[in-house]
């Protein structure tokens, strides 16, 4: 599959949270592109790459580097709960805590939706 996303494109353009080095950043570019290649329900690879495609697979690397890649790979666990102030959050209650809850990024997906790469029923 070809890279659909440079380095440069989600340094320079997406403004990406910086990962831990350049190799690190191709390899989560990698991930994302192939967690959102197995989201879409028809191909992503167009061209000219669709600008909906590359914004989907720029924030899923960016949820990974900011840490879904460890929960996806079971070095970390997720979060249950949390809260601040009068908010509160909690995964355990609602039964979300699902492993796809954890791989796919809700703003990748709402990407592939507006793009029409999605089924708006999967989303």
């Amino acid at each position: 599959m070809p890279n659909l996303v440079s380095n440069e494109y989600y340094t320079n353009t997406w403004l990406g949270t910086a990962a831990s080095s350049s190799n690190e950043l191709t390899k989560m570019l990698s991930r994302a592109e192939d967690i959102v290649t197995m989201t879409a329900t028809r191909s992503i690879v167009t061209n000219p790459v669709s600008p909906w495609v590359q914004k989907a697979i720029c924030s899923q690397a960016e949820y990974l580097i900011n840490g879904a890649y460890n929960i996806m790979i079971g070095t970390e666990q997720p979060v249950d709960s949390a809260s601040l102030g009068e908010y509160s959050y909690s995964n355990k209650d609602t039964g979300n805590n699902t492993f796809m809850s954890n791989v796919i990024c809700a703003l990748s997906v709402a990407y592939l939706k507006s793009g029409g790469f999605i089924s708006a029923v999967l989303g």
